[in-house]
């Protein structure tokens, strides 16, 4: 059966801003439920980019009482090809606090920014339920919002005179910062004094939304479990508990959109005739051919048999380069040598607890240059566009033979599912989504991957590396069905769909 009007409510959206990969996962649930005919509306601020895909109608004014004053606020009104419409709230202030989020802005401004927005969202949304937006009152909303920053807009649909036709899906993702302000912030606008009243020492955005919303979801199985203990539930684990025992916690492993994995689709592979799929006989060929492809722009020695291993994510303690740091003398020391792609954004300033270890990684660079290649796409492969440089992601997945992701706490993660469509074998570590969609190889033919049990055991992912080539250089055929096995795996976003709609969004 088909779901009534889903309603997504996101602080990002790939293409066009991304923080986490929300933006990504958002994306190919929102492409596949318009394939599917599902009426989608998404609302998210205004990025201030360009949206080519996307046609402008005319823009809307709604009226709010922010802090006492009276004033209008300003929504684009967007539709893309497919039939989903956007919502963009123009907000300058919350456009700068999430283009300069790695600053430090004063605590109770971020709640206020917060609270904005989502009284911004809760007008939009009782327009759309009283069908002032459309021909007819919709029968049923399914209101699915991301981050803690969502949070107050579920308290909000929990009093309106509608709540009776909406379904609210939260999906607790990082749990590290759940926005925790002191109650006082409430007063932003008076359409919050009556959650003030639930709150004395503090407010805590995450935990009102895990309270307020009908269904909680996380982004796989295991992470579900992993949240209901100590740490990973970072203090809300008896609420999680409580909700996984009523039946209203689930998790739904994450998938990619095939359109964005099939290397037809992909210019970079698809001008260099680069055909990496799970039913093309040489596939090492191709992986070799695009290896040489790969060396030659990353400044590496080319050398089609060199094990190559690559690395590329967000520098944040979550993607724990330093336990890679610490390993990389022992790497160094294998023989032969591997080749080794790191590749981290963005660049952190000297205020930043992590920017020692970023120029430990250059430092190591110069010194390991023929084997270590260190690039930051927000800065460096920005320079190195003027020499028509650019290292595309995709790239260096079809040149890799191996791909790290020893994540302290995962909820899922893509980087592994698209290196995997890419016959790169996965290094991970045994935490949430990774468990899901990563199986370690056990000697036996089975298995695609390596999980690395003790995330700072450099020792341990040198270890595993070392025979991860013995492996490749010794059992080749044992390396090429692990290959094969990781090609195969089945990620697709249809099957993430199919439980979205039947877990989540059906009566």
């Amino acid at each position: 059966m088909q779901p009534g009007e889903i309603v997504f409510i996101t602080l990002e959206l790939s293409p066009y801003f991304k923080i986490t990969g929300v933006g990504d996962l958002l994306r190919n649930v929102v492409r596949e439920l318009a394939r599917r005919k599902v009426k989608v509306t998404v609302i998210s601020p205004d990025f201030g980019v360009e949206y080519p895909e996307l046609c402008f109608g005319k823009s809307r004014s709604f009226f709010s009482s922010i802090c006492g004053h009276t004033s209008p606020f300003q929504v684009r009104l967007a539709e893309d090809g497919q039939g989903v419409r956007y919502f963009f709230i123009k907000d300058a202030e919350l456009q700068r606090y999430l283009t300069e989020m790695s600053a430090d802005p004063p605590k109770d401004k971020i709640g206020r920014i917060c609270l904005e927005f989502c009284y911004g969202v809760y007008l939009i949304l009782n327009a759309l339920a009283r069908g002032e937006l459309d021909p007819a009152e919709p029968d049923r909303l399914v209101v699915h919002t991301f981050h803690w920053q969502t949070g107050p807009v579920l308290a909000l649909i929990n009093q309106a005179q509608w709540r009776d036709r909406v379904r609210t899906v939260l999906t607790v993702d990082i749990l590290d910062i759940q926005g925790r302000f002191e109650p006082g912030v409430l007063e932003t606008h008076e359409i919050y004094h009556s959650i003030k009243s639930e709150f004395r020492e503090e407010i805590n955005f995450l935990r009102l939304g895990i309270e307020k919303a009908d269904l909680l979801h996380t982004v796989s199985p295991n992470f579900a479990r992993e949240i209901q203990h100590a740490p990973n539930g970072r203090g809300l684990e008896s609420l999680l508990q409580e909700r996984f025992r009523e039946g209203r916690l689930t998790g739904i492993l994450n998938g990619l959109d095939p359109q964005h994995t099939d290397w037809r689709c992909l210019p970079i592979l698809k001008d260099n005739d680069l055909c990496i799929a799970p039913d093309i006989e040489n596939v090492g060929e191709q992986k070799q051919r695009a290896k040489l492809i790969f060396q030659k722009v990353a400044g590496l020695p080319q050398d089609p048999t060199a094990f190559l291993i690559s690395m590329g994510h967000r520098f944040v303690r979550q993607k724990n380069f330093a336990v890679v740091v610490n390993a990389l003398e022992g790497l160094m020391s294998i023989n032969p040598r591997p080749q080794i792609y790191l590749r981290a954004w963005p660049e952190p300033d000297r205020q930043h607890p992590d920017w020692e270890l970023w120029w430990q990684i250059i430092r190591l660079s110069k010194r390991y240059h023929y084997n270590l290649a260190f690039l930051s796409p927000y800065d460096r492969d920005q320079s190195l566009d003027r020499e028509g440089i650019f290292i595309d992601r995709f790239l260096y997945y079809a040149a890799s033979d191996l791909f790290l992701m020893p994540s302290l706490w995962e909820p899922c993660g893509l980087c592994q599912l698209e290196a995997m469509q890419f016959g790169a074998i996965p290094l991970v570590t045994a935490v949430g989504g990774l468990v899901d969609t990563v199986k370690p190889y056990n000697g036996e033919d089975q298995g695609w991957g390596f999980w690395l049990e003790d995330p700072f055991d450099s020792q341990g992912m040198v270890d595993l590396v070392s025979q991860a080539m013995g492996l490749c250089a010794h059992q080749p055929q044992v390396w090429e069905g692990m290959v094969r096995r990781a090609l195969a795996f089945d990620s697709c976003i249809t099957k993430t769909v199919d439980n979205y709609i039947t877990k989540l969004y059906a009566e």
